[in-house]
């Protein structure tokens, strides 16, 4: 379904991602099967990201996915990162007045969602999450185990255009092809 990118099939991968239970799932989907669907897939990320029951690592995921999206489809730029960004707390808010981590998730968002967000709009280089995201280095709501200050200054001033960690997908006629036998 995913070799035929049929858009059917997104609700059905979209459940599937969301499982607790299926972190490799998760994975496979974002290696081998959603990023073929190029934008069409979005507005299943956006769902899947955006879901706080869904566990950290699918969420985590799906913004992967979008920001491989917005490499290979320049027009999605602006949508993923103004949705990226619209992932990331307030960088005023609080975090040592919450009880625990469980409180502070429970009642805000996962901050381990915080930091995947932050590592896809560094590698974006997204120039409207510049700022805030310095500001939330400055509030402690970025796991530095991650991405550090000096990898996310190093990110902006690189400049130029947004980095693309994953392969381009091979599609299943360039397997076929590469997969025949030579005469």
């Amino acid at each position: 379904m995913c070799e035929l990118q049929a858009e059917a099939a997104l609700p059905a991968l979209q459940q599937a991602i969301s499982a607790p239970e299926r972190h490799g799932l998760a994975d496979w989907l974002a290696n081998d099967a959603l990023d073929k669907f190029g934008p069409a897939a979005l507005g299943t990320l956006e769902a899947v990201a955006a879901e706080k029951t869904v566990e950290w690592y699918p969420r985590a995921v799906a913004c992967r996915v979008m920001a491989t999206i917005a490499c290979r489809h320049p027009e999605t730029y602006d949508r993923v990162t103004a949705f990226l960004r619209g992932l990331l707390p307030d960088p005023g808010l609080d975090w040592r007045a919450y009880e625990s981590y469980d409180a502070l998730k429970e009642a805000v968002d996962d901050p381990q969602v915080w930091t995947s967000v932050v590592v896809e709009l560094c590698d974006l280089r997204d120039p409207e999450a510049r700022d805030l995201i310095g500001q939330l280095f400055e509030a402690g709501l970025v796991d530095e185990m991650a991405i550090d200050p000096a990898s996310y200054q190093e990110a902006y001033r690189q400049g130029g255009p947004p980095v693309d960690r994953k392969k381009k997908p091979v599609s299943l006629m360039d397997r076929y092809e590469c997969s025949r036998p030579r005469r």
